[in-house]
């Protein structure tokens, strides 16, 4: 008797063991197996909270991704990412994607646009201080136009867009605008009478006209076409994009007047950039300044090299030291300052800029 009841104390004491262990199996689940990298510390908690989201702000502009305008964003973009580690991205919009240069000025001041790089021709529609980096043959050369955009002038002129309703951070660069025709222009003479396309604007149409050209305003779109069918005898804009669309299979004659500095800037909503914190806002402005810089070199480079690509395809390319009467179309745009010299800042800014190529 002693014997099973012996038998039946030792077969539950293993039953009770065995019980055991499953219960500490159950509280400590393969604790071996487990990766130390997958647990959160306290500390790095902390740190993801401390981070937040991430904030990732559009920006659109109205050329191709092979321009210099988006590559200079595309540099803008990986500094914003990189002095933010991470914390904050630009996406690119390119070919008009957000709409018309216009339409995002003014998704910009009512906030349905983030970002927008956009020429100072047409901010100068809502703002009368854009005028003044439009004024013809303002600028003495390229490096006279940075001195301007980099010093307290250019910075005065950024702060105006503010009345409405963007915040600008820097000059980017879209270059000088010279004159593509169907027939040679080699003097002012020559362009006397010729239907030429520009930009939707009152001081470029005023300008053409004080050459004697008949100006057409004219969407980008619609040019190409309009040449081939002789609806218009030329068209001016920069010489990059000029080579880009091809402009000089159709118009092969190219003065380069420089008649224009053809500025754009980055402008960001200002509810917007009201929103951001002050740390947010030196990276935004500190990375587009550097964006800038190499942008611009970027804009110059394109330039010569689109210069060089429409010679080599059979077009005849005047360059600035080959104008003989470049003096005259200087002197022909006297009235153009008659008529936006107040508008535009003043004759004691007109002159300050004008020093500053000394």
């Amino acid at each position: 008797m002693k014997k099973i009841i012996c038998v039946i104390l030792a077969a539950l004491m293993m039953v009770s063991l065995a019980g055991c262990g499953s219960k500490q199996k159950e509280e400590h689940p393969a604790k071996e197996n487990r990766d130390p990298k997958s647990e959160t510390t306290p500390e790095t908690e902390e740190e993801a909270a401390a981070e937040g989201p991430v904030k990732t702000f559009k920006i659109g502009h109205s050329v191709t991704e092979a321009s210099h305008w988006h590559l200079g964003l595309v540099r803008f973009a990986e500094l914003v990412e990189e002095k933010s580690k991470g914390q904050m991205k630009i996406e690119i919009y390119p070919n008009l994607t957000l709409g018309s240069e216009r339409e995002m000025i003014e998704g910009m001041g009512l906030g349905s646009v983030d970002m927008g790089l956009v020429s100072t021709s047409i901010a100068s529609g809502f703002t009368d201080s854009m005028l003044l980096m439009d004024l013809p043959f303002l600028f003495e050369n390229l490096e006279h136009a940075h001195k301007v955009f980099d010093s307290q002038i250019g910075e005065q002129i950024l702060s105006t867009t503010e009345e409405i309703g963007i915040h600008a951070l820097t000059f980017f660069e879209n270059g000088y605008r010279n004159i593509t025709s169907t027939a040679p222009i080699q003097s002012i003479e020559d362009i006397r009478g010729l239907k030429i396309r520009t930009v939707e604007s009152a001081l470029y149409l005023d300008t053409l006209e004080a050459f004697g050209a008949n100006p057409v305003p004219m969407t980008w779109g619609d040019v190409y076409t309009a040449l081939q069918q002789g609806t218009i005898d030329g068209q001016e804009g920069c010489n990059d994009n000029t080579y880009k669309a091809k402009m000089h299979e159709v118009t092969p004659y190219v003065i380069c007047t420089n008649q224009i500095y053809s500025g754009i800037f980055i402008g960001m909503g200002l509810e917007l950039w009201n929103r951001l914190s002050q740390e947010e806002q030196q990276i935004l402005t500190e990375a587009a300044q550097e964006a800038a810089v190499y942008q611009r070199e970027l804009a110059g480079q394109f330039e010569m090299e689109a210069r060089e690509a429409m010679a080599a395809d059979g077009a005849t390319v005047l360059y600035e030291d080959d104008i003989a009467d470049l003096e005259k179309w200087k002197e022909a745009v006297a009235p153009v300052y008659e008529e936006y010299a107040e508008r535009a800042g003043g004759w004691d800014l007109i002159h300050q800029i004008q020093d500053m190529a000394k």
